[in-house]
This record gives structure tokens, C-alpha cells and sequence, in this order.
């Protein structure tokens, strides 16, 4: 990832050359989790004997003047702008299309796939023009002066793309906060490992990949869907797992129109994400990340207009949740399998 403009020069040290460097000293996975502490006389570098963990570990290890500890590298891992630079990046990268991401604290706020990058960054800030403000945006694609014609009038503290065009440059060189990220969702995609911390400890997980076919879709109850619907509900199901949970997405066609994310309920995510779509909730289709516990959050969406949906299923309640999808008329399709975000 490279920061185009950046904030006063920091980061890591260069090492200094010379016949007598320090040589990295191996840590195994089992010293690295009991939380050994890595000297400064053992420095420039670290070396880890299990490859995974080198590679989520490699960027962030460096000279330090006290011993550096697992709660330091978890703390390094943390840092916002590489928070919300690979979350950018995993988004986007969900698409083989021109796709665009907005994202705030670290969740979408509007997701959309367009015929350009242009059309797809117009649709992705119609989503939520309140919670736009002060955003962070990724593209799947260059960006050039067509582009930025769609971020008139908003205010973007973040913009990532692959490329920037000379002219796009200009244009948002007069927007003094803005910061510019080079970023290649591809390379992003292509990894299969994220980290996570928690009381000075590192977990590594295998990343969510998984994709979901048009066989994986169990329809419960209501009409089937044409090929339409069925490719929506695959884009906002792509778009709910990157939500923070408990999350709901409604989507029309291939653009979101409501989010909502980070709730203690699920039925609170249904509102919010109804409340932002407004009109536009009628007709539209709903993702959820997880089962519903109770078939409040169904109900919310009836009464929204929403006409399908896809979630994991599996509720102790599911005979409930679907009785009141077949009373609103509502195509309801299990996917068996949950897209938690935590």
C-alpha cells in the first residue's frame, strides 16, 4: 500500500549496513504466542520459522529501543490507516466488475458494482448521504478525472485506488485532507491469512473466501427468483460479511441502499438499514450475516417492502422466521453457512 500524500515522514528505521549486523534470531510460533519478547540487540529483524505468521508479521516488526512484545506487534497491527486499508481493499477486491467502497470506522456505509468506476463511486455515495461525511473510499479500478467528477460536494478523507490519472491527481489536489492511497485490491485478495488481537495475544485465522454459488441458495419459501434477483442477493451477501455484525445489507440490482451494521440486535440492524434505504427498501433484497433468533427482523423488512432475502439459517425459530416471510410474501433462501464480523 503506498501513500501518495502522507503525513510528516515516521515509520521504520533503515537499518544500518556493515559487517557487524545483527543476525535475526528464530522464533517459533509457540515462543511468539507465550509472548517472548524480541531484543533490540537482536534486531534489524526477526525471523519466524512458520511462514504464515512471517507474512502477517514481516511489515511491522522493526528496530525498537525496548524489547518489542506480542501486545506491541498486536498494537502495531491495529494502526487505522492499515485497518482500513485492507478492509477497503478485501471489499472491492469481492468484484470482477468496476466496483467502489465507502466505508466508515472501519465498516461500509455503500457498496456498488457499475458499467464504469465512475458509475459505480455515484452509486456506492448515494447509499447513505449522511454517513458519507468524513469517508474512506476504494476502487477496483484507475481513477481518472471521470471519476472524480462523482466525489463533488462530498467530503472524502480517503481514497484508494490502483491508479491515479494525472488529471485525477489535479482535480483532488485541491482538496487539502484528502489522502491518496495507491492500492491493489488484487494482492489483497490473494491472501489467505488475517490477524486479530486481544489481551497482548495474536490470533491468526484463515480469511473469509468462501464463495457463494447459485447451489449453495436453499429456498424456504416463496417464488424463485429470476436471474436477477439471484445476482443481487449474491452482491449484498458479498457485501454483508465485510459489515460489522450483528449486520444487514439491502441492495437493489447490484448497489446497496441501506446498511446496517455493529447493532446489539439483529432486528436493530433491519431498522437501521430500513431507515437509511427509505423508499428505496421497496422491492429491494436483504443479506444477513447471521440467522434470525426471532422473526422481529422479518417483520421489520415486510413492512420496508423488502422482497427476498438470503441469510445462514438454522435458528431453533426458523419455522417462525419463515411463517412470517410466506405472510409478506417474501422469497426467503438458506445459505447454511454464516458470515460473522467481529
Amino acid at each position: 500500500m503506498e501513500e501518495l500524500e502522507t503525513s510528516p515522514e515516521g515509520g521504520r528505521p533503515e537499518p544500518e549496513a556493515g559487517a557487524g549486523e545483527a543476525q535475526p534470531r528464530t522464533v517459533s510460533m509457540e515462543e511468539f504466542l507465550a509472548g517472548a519478547p524480541i531484543e533490540a540487540s537482536e534486531q534489524p529483524a526477526v525471523s519466524f520459522e512458520d511462514t504464515q505468521l512471517r507474512a502477517v508479521l514481516e511489515a511491522i516488526v522493526y528496530v525498537a529501543e525496548e524489547p518489542l512484545t506480542v501486545a506491541q506487534i498486536a498494537s502495531a497491527l491495529e494502526q487505522p490507516q492499515e485497518r482500513v486499508g485492507a478492509l477497503l481493499a478485501q471489499l472491492v477486491a469481492e468484484f470482477d466488475q468496476p466496483a467502489a467502497a465507502v466505508v466508515k470506522h472501519a465498516t461500509p456505509c455503500g457498496v456498488a458494482v457499475g458499467p464504469t468506476i465512475g458509475a459505480a463511486l455515484e452509486r456506492a455515495i448515494a447509499t447513505d448521504p449522511v454517513a458519507r461525511y468524513g469517508c474512506a473510499i476504494a476502487l477496483n479500478r484507475p481513477i481518472g478525472t471521470a471519476g472524480t467528477g462523482a466525489l463533488k460536494g462530498v467530503f472524502v478523507d480517503l481514497l484508494a485506488a490502483p491508479e491515479f490519472d494525472p488529471d485525477a491527481l489535479e482535480a483532488l489536489g485541491h482538496r487539502q485532507k484528502i489522502k491518496l492511497i495507491r492500492l491493489d485490491p488484487a494482492v489483497v485478495a490473494e491472501s489467505r491469512w488475517e490477524a486479530k488481537s486481544a489481551l497482548g495475544r495474536l490470533l491468526l485465522q484463515e480469511a473469509d473466501r468462501r464463495e457463494l454459488a447459485s447451489s449453495d441458495l436453499k429456498r424456504v419459501t416463496g417464488s424463485p427468483g429470476g436471474p436477477e434477483e439471484i445476482a443481487s442477493l449474491g452482491f449484498a451477501w458479498r457485501v454483508v460479511r465485510h459489515a460489522k455484525s450483528n449486520a444487514i445489507v439491502l441492495a437493489t440490482g447490484t448497489s446497496t441502499v441501506g446498511i446496517g451494521s455493529g447493532q446489539p440486535t439483529r432486528v436493530k440492524a433491519v431498522e437501521l438499514a430500513c431507515e437509511v434505504a427509505g423508499a428505496r427498501g421497496r422491492g429491494s433484497v436483504l443479506a444477513s450475516d447471521a440467522f434470525f433468533p426471532f422473526p422481529d427482523g422479518v417483520e421489520a423488512a415486510g413492512r420496508a417492502g423488502v422482497r427476498a432475502i438470503v441469510q445462514p439459517g438454522g435458528s431453533v425459530r426458523d419455522a417462525e422466521v419463515i411463517g412470517v416471510a410466506e405472510r409478506y410474501g417474501i422469497a426467503m433462501y438458506f445459505t447454511g453457512w454464516r458470515v460473522f464480523r467481529h
